[in-house]
């Protein structure tokens, strides 16, 4: 007689959808890091009033980078993106491993306060 898992309501499918993601969480990958990001970066803005929104302020070489977050996305297993705009309204996408994150979650001045605010992560 061969053994089969389901025989004894062994529910295999989702066996295999939690070890994929215990190995996920063990690696490192970067849709782990995304959620995780995402929560903070809304939780921060929460606490912002209407006529601020999320920047990020990097600090790399002396030099000083700062830009409203628009969006971030992630590509397995270690990139993380992030979507925004510089004071001018110019473009900006950072790409970063995930290993080498490190930045400062600011509240900088909305353009449009009058429009609803954007919510992270979720478009």
């Amino acid at each position: 007689m061969e053994y089969r898992p389901h025989d004894f309501g062994i529910d295999m499918e989702r066996i295999q959808k939690n070890i994929q993601k215990t190995k996920q969480y063990d690696n490192g990958f970067a849709n782990i890091f995304y959620e995780q990001l995402v929560k903070e970066i809304n939780d921060f803005d929460k606490r912002l009033d209407d006529s601020e929104s999320v920047g990020m302020r990097l600090v790399t070489f002396g030099n000083t980078i700062q830009f409203n977050i628009l969006n971030i996305g992630y590509q397995d297993p270690y990139l993380i993106y992030f979507y925004g705009e510089l004071e001018d309204g110019s473009p900006i996408q950072l790409i970063q491993n995930v290993n080498q994150i490190s930045f400062v979650l600011i509240a900088m001045k909305r353009k449009n306060p009058e429009e609803p605010k954007n919510t992270i992560g979720f478009r």
